[in-house]
């Protein structure tokens, strides 16, 4: 299991790259081998939070699928 989301399913992949504590990638199975990436940047007092998801050969409704979920 990789991640438990809000619309109550799960979703499964892969750690690619962990850089403890400022990020990770991460695959997504249902999507295909989705990248998704998760960094955090700033110094505390400013942290910022920035979320990417890179999808190969999905229509757009099948990521949107997840993204109202």
């Amino acid at each position: 299991m990789l991640l438990d989301y809000a619309g109550g399913g799960t979703l499964y992949g892969t750690c690619r790259v962990l850089r403890e504590p400022r990020g990770f990638c991460l695959t997504v199975r249902e999507l295909n081998d989705a990248l998704l990436l998760l960094t955090i940047e700033g110094l505390p007092g400013n942290i910022e939070i920035q979320a990417w998801l890179s999808t190969f050969s999905l229509q757009p409704s099948q990521v949107d699928a997840y993204a109202s979920k």
